[in-house]
């Protein structure tokens, strides 16, 4: 499946009109709440940023983009997501020049690097979320650079999400998330932290805001955070 046309085709997708579908939705805030399809929980915990583009349940931990609700809810390959969102969106496919790199069909095959067209992401974004008590980590969030996104209590799925990438970066990973991490490799991190007096000298070692979680719960987003340490690296690269 072509890469150009998986982007284009979830680049398009409205998370909320696509879950909307299947969940009965009601607004709060700039988020979608709702019943969790996946666990039943009526608390409203099941939460959709159409800001961020994705969804998460704070009752079952499920989570992830468009295409991670169409696989999980409906049971679809990847490669159907995706056939799925362009039939909604009315996206067509053209045919590829030969040679071009193929956009993996199976989203296993992203997220482990075994498959046969998987390609390599040179640098990912990170954050944890850490127990105060336990000083265990709970929550992984991650966003490679082709935009794929990873929420995961799984330290194994974490681990080969970030495998085939060369470079890891995060704010402030260098005193605190690479010392539960403990990953091994030959990776290469940055830490966006030292970043922070070159863009904003009036408050050099910032905290990155918090005011966008899906939920007003007092709950961290990993991938939130990992998403702000991305737009803190590219900021960075612009005004370089």
């Amino acid at each position: 499946m072509d890469k150009q046309f998986v982007n284009q085709t979830i680049k398009a997708a409205r998370i909320g009109e696509v879950i909307g579908e299947f969940v009965r939705l009601k607004k709060r805030g700039e988020s979608l709440v709702g019943v969790c399809p996946f666990c039943g929980d009526k608390g409203l915990k099941f939460s959709v940023s159409p800001k961020k583009r994705i969804f998460k349940c704070f009752a079952c931990g499920e989570g992830g983009n468009v295409v991670d609700f169409l696989k999980k809810h409906k049971k679809y390959s990847h490669q159907e997501a995706i056939e799925w969102l362009a039939k909604k969106n009315e996206i067509s496919q053209e045919e590829k020049p030969c040679g071009e790199l193929n956009y993996s069909d199976n989203h296993e095959d992203r997220m482990t690097g075994k498959g046969p067209s998987y390609q390599a992401s040179q640098i990912v974004f990170i954050d944890t979320e850490v127990g105060i008590e336990s000083q265990k980590v709970k929550e992984y969030g991650a966003v490679r650079d082709d935009g794929v996104v990873l929420h995961t209590k799984s330290k194994k799925g974490f681990e080969e999400f970030v495998a085939k990438s060369k470079i890891i970066c995060g704010h402030n990973i260098i005193h605190h998330d690479l010392k539960y991490l403990q990953l091994k490799g030959g990776y290469t991190y940055i830490d966006t932290l030292p970043l922070s007096p070159l863009l904003f000298p009036k408050k050099p070692y910032h905290k990155l805001l918090k005011d966008d979680k899906l939920q007003v719960e007092e709950l961290n987003n990993p991938v939130n955070d990992a998403m702000k340490a991305r737009d803190l690296y590219y900021t960075n690269k612009v005004a370089a």
